[in-house]
């Protein structure tokens, strides 16, 4: 679920950013990130490595890396749907690195990799001969092994082949090749479930070693383990690693100090540590110290100075950091520390842009397309916009802002000639050849495609425009013969295809050879009915399509004709066409809103054939949910410290005061914010984001980092101060805007139509003359303002969507849903449940009191309360970072994959008494398509054909 609704406004991106690393967000880009190599020319050099010489593990000393057979290793087929769309990069690439052997060279081992995985003879003896080639070919150079290796995890996000090589390397006894082996295999970016012990078993080997990066990598798992002796020795490990002339410990070391988690605060030891990673060649060092003045952080006099923050930018911007250029460029934008010069800003954000930078891209758009600072040149600034989506990543902000401004420049203008002139230009005739390849191997792929749905399910007669176009995602990258297809859904939000593969469902289609299948709902993402065929988009006529009744229709009619849209894979023989019956068993998957969303459907829908896997499901429905922070206060040591500091500003806001309100804003940097409602919304916002974590160690580092802030000795204003300090460094990395704040995305508003008109479920203070004896009990432990109340909440949706005001049809559907809500909540909490619904929920989640297991226990055999878990744990991937898995979410997770197991025999048995115990569980190639495949072969070579007597005719 999501926390009170938070608009990250566009002008949100132009404030300083520090590095996310240090806010232990992800890992710095200079430290240890297993797509990137693992030291570069200088590191190579260092005591660890004198004469830039393979190091050769002694007898004694020997890391045991596990000698998987290489027929074990991921089907290298599954490299080939990334890798193919990036041959331009990867020829780029191969100039730039100089690598010592010819890229003609490099390209045959790639396609012996791949022809290998797919021989049908032994795959074991294919491969240990690719093996040796690989050795020929690079004439053993393991250096050279691992650099190929590192630019293909760059150019891929699921490194098989880098893996295959770092292997190579790793067994011939390279260092750096086994500590990016053991990267990869700890995160599961091969495909492969993590194998977080083995790869800290090689970790803790190369560190006995003496290799400097690994020391670096098992001090962060020291320091996550939250134990003071372990985050003693992950001080220790830090020291020696920069001993040993590594310029990230240094950095990491400044991050210990300034944070002061894991030793006593102490901002300018911490500035001194910055200042040596600079001084090795970090300028990322200079970024957080002008970060820290901008702050008032280790300055003289405890205020910010801009001036230093400039001149500390200004270095890290010339030594080559991305983040500081483009702060620099905010700087000169804002005259902040230097005089105002928006020609500057331009060159930075320039400067920024030309590495990929997302947010200068996005900048640095808008400034193009307005046309004011820059000369405006809309074809320009669209190359930046679909340059900053591909580079995003996880920020879906800066997605959803740079496709806003997409839609708004309209569609751009191509011929065909302009399309065959640049296909005849850029040499694509290798990448055509490899994509025929991949055809020919029978690659994976994940596939964007539609379906048309009724906007509304429960009307007739249906028309065109009355239909709509639902986007979702495939990938048959583990989809074995007899697989069940799993349709998950993200809930409220826009779908990505990278949510197959960042969330646990790929390693459920993975273990259980499932069809994976991302559906996105209704009005989120690209799934919004055209609206200039419908009436104006404020009014009820567009909205009223929105409701859980229309969505679970969709999932329905979807889960119903899924079989039928995947011939490709899956081929119902002529038994089950004649008895209707489907070819796969089909299983609906989600967690959060999106399990409500399945669970619902089963409830409405009890004929429907599918499995229902729902993780944190809330499905008791209500208005207000003071509950949110009785929960919150169970994993938030300093509860009573943040229910003092809530209590005194609600004091000094109920006094009145104009100057004391205003000095208050200013103390959190929220002076821009007007009401005092929305005020304190903002601040609820940091606590409530950060609890629906993981209750992994990231989010244990952040809770005990924000509780070392909260609770500080002395006065009640200590507290207070504490907690505006907080603010201030939360809001570097997300604008908090006031909540009652129209939204801006298409998502956040289709959220806001739901909650304002069904769902509520609004985090609120408990009130304190409540009939409740509980809530009233907990008024004066409260985490949030009193203020935050529903009504708070209703003026918004007021305010923000006037149509629902005093709607007849809205209060009627609101309430016909919270009867049926009610009575799925009865039935499920009468253990009423059937054996095709599975719900877990963690002890730990916020949300927990809305779900089934609400009282606190398992309930039957399908209803699992999941102990120390939060928000949909079970649902998200684990990498090495998170630490040791939880072993009661492991445990659920193997209990899921057993239900999916048993619903497939279940399904295949009846398929079989249906069909007269004959079964069809076909390879997929239906004759016409192998035709079908053949022509689109013949196809694409007269097309290349077609584009050399072009090119060379120019």
């Amino acid at each position: 679920m999501r926390p009170p609704h938070v608009v990250q406004l566009f002008s949100g991106s132009q404030r300083l950013t520090a590095n996310r690393a240090v806010a232990g967000i992800r890992s710095a880009r200079f430290i240890h990130d297993a797509t990137k190599p693992s030291t570069d020319e200088a590191k190579e050099q260092s005591a660890v490595n004198d004469n830039v010489q393979v190091d050769k593990w002694n007898a004694d000393k020997r890391i045991e890396i596990e000698r998987r057979p290489f027929h074990k290793l991921p089907v290298a087929r599954l490299e080939t749907a990334d890798f193919v769309p990036r041959l331009r990069t990867l020829e780029k690439a191969l100039s730039m690195m100089n690598l010592q052997i010819p890229s003609e060279k490099l390209m045959q081992l790639v396609t012996q990799f791949l022809l290998a995985n797919r021989a049908r003879r032994d795959v074991h003896i294919e491969l240990e001969k690719w093996r040796q080639d690989v050795l020929d070919a690079f004439n053993g150079d393991l250096k050279e092994i691992t650099r190929a290796a590192n630019m293909f995890a760059k150019l891929s996000p699921k490194k098989f082949l880098a893996h295959a090589l770092y292997k190579v390397a790793a067994e011939e006894g390279y260092q750096n090749a086994a500590y990016q082996y053991a990267v990869i295999m700890g995160t599961g970016s091969v495909g492969l479930p993590s194998a977080m012990a083995q790869s800290l078993a090689i970790i803790k080997d190369l560190v006995a070693l003496g290799h400097p990066q690994s020391h670096i990598t098992l001090s962060d798992i020291k320091i996550r383990s939250g134990s003071k002796e372990s985050q003693r020795y992950a001080v220790e490990l830090l020291e020696r690693a920069w001993r040993l002339g590594e310029a990230a410990a240094a950095f990491r070391l400044g991050n210990v100090y300034r944070e002061g988690a894991v030793v006593e605060r102490d901002y300018a030891q911490a500035i001194v540590w910055y200042d040596r990673a600079s001084e090795k060649g970090a300028p990322e060092g200079h970024f957080m110290v002008g970060n820290m003045y901008s702050l008032g952080l280790g300055t003289a006099d405890g205020k910010p100075d801009n001036v230093a923050a400039f001149n500390r930018m200004e270095r890290a911007a010339m030594a080559g950091s991305v983040e500081a250029q483009y702060n620099l460029g905010l700087l000169y934008m804002e005259g902040r520390g230097v005089e105002k010069n928006p020609g500057l800003t331009v060159e930075y954000w320039s400067m920024a842009s030309a590495e990929r930078f997302p947010v200068a891209m996005l900048n640095l758009a808008k400034l193009l397309i307005e046309g004011k600072v820059v000369t405006k040149d809309v074809r320009r600034a669209r190359n930046l916009l679909e340059a900053a989506i591909a580079s995003s990543g996880s920020d879906r902000f800066i997605a959803e802002q740079a496709n806003m401004l997409l839609g708004k420049l309209g569609p751009a203008r191509k011929t065909w000639c302009s399309i065959i002139r640049y296909y005849a230009q850029n040499n694509m005739l290798l990448y055509i050849a490899v994509g025929l390849l991949t055809v020919v191997a029978g690659a994976y792929e994940t596939q964007e495609r539609a379906i048309l749905q009724p906007l509304d399910h429960f009307s007739k007669p249906l028309s065109t425009k009355s239909q709509f176009l639902q986007r979702y995602f495939v990938s048959n990258q583990y989809y074995r013969s007899g697989g069940p297809i799993l349709i998950y859904s993200v809930g409220e939000r826009t779908a990505q295809a990278s949510d197959l593969s960042d969330g646990w469902v790929g390693e459920l289609a993975r273990e259980t050879g499932g069809l994976a299948v991302l559906l996105e709902q209704r009005f989120y993402g690209d799934s919004i009915p055209d609206l200039t065929l419908l009436n104006d988009m404020n009014g009820t006529d567009v909205w009223q399509y929105l409701s859980v009744e229309q969505m679970m229709a969709d999932i329905k009619r979807f889960a119903e004709q899924v079989n039928r849209i995947f011939p490709e894979w899956i081929t119902p023989s002529r038994q089950q066409k004649r008895h209707g019956r489907a070819k796969a068993p089909v299983v609906l998957v989600g967690g959060s809103f999106a399990g409500s969303l399945m669970a619902w459907t089963k409830q409405r829908y009890p004929d429907l054939e599918a499995l229902v896997i729902a993780s944190s499901a809330p499905l008791k429905v209500v208005d207000g949910y003071w509950e949110f922070d009785r929960m919150v206060a169970r994993r938030l040591p300093c509860a009573k410290s943040l229910s003092q500091a809530v209590r005194t500003i609600d004091e000094i806001l109920d006094r009145g005061d104009i100057a004391q309100i205003a000095a208050l804003k200013r103390r959190f940097g929220l002076e821009h914010v007007e009401s005092a409602n929305n005020f304190v919304a903002a601040l609820a916002i940091q606590v409530s984001s950060m609890m629906q974590a993981p209750a992994g160690f990231q989010n244990k580092e952040s809770i005990v980092r924000y509780c070392s802030q909260i609770e500080q000795p002395g006065a009640k204003a200590t507290g207070v101060e504490a907690l505006a300090r907080m603010t201030r460094e939360y809001s570097q990395y997300h604008r908090i805007v006031p909540v009652s704040e129209c939204p801006e995305t298409s998502d956040d508003l289709a959220w806001l139509w739901q909650q304002c008109t069904e769902l509520g479920m609004w985090q609120t203070a408990p009130l304190q003359n409540s009939p409740t004896a509980a809530e009233a009990a907990w008024f004066t432990r409260r985490l949030r303002s009193r203020r935050l109340d529903v009504r708070y909440y209703e003026q918004q949706c007021d305010k923000c969507l006037p149509s629902i005001r005093n709607s007849r049809q809205v209060a009627q559907q609101k309430a016909q849903f919270r009867i049926f809500a009610q009575r799925t909540l009865d039935s499920y909490s009468q253990q009423q449940v059937s054996s095709d619904v599975l719900l877990t929920a963690g002890e730990l989640d916020p949300w927990l009191y809305l779900t089934v297991a609400r009282n606190g226990k398992s309930m039957a055999d399908n209803i699992l309360l999941i102990r120390n878990a939060s928000h949909a744990e079970d649902l998200l991937l684990s990498t090495a970072e998170d630490g040791e898995m939880n072993p009661e979410v492991q445990s659920a997770r193997n209990r899921i994959v057993e239900a999916v197991e048993q619903w497939s025999l279940k399904h295949k048995q009846r398929v079989e008494h249906v069909s007269g115990g004959r079964t069809a569980w076909g390879d997929g190639r239906h004759p016409l398509l192998m035709i079908s495949s053949w022509a689109l072969q013949i196809g694409a070579a007269l097309f290349v054909l077609c584009a050399l007597v072009v090119k060379y005719a120019l």
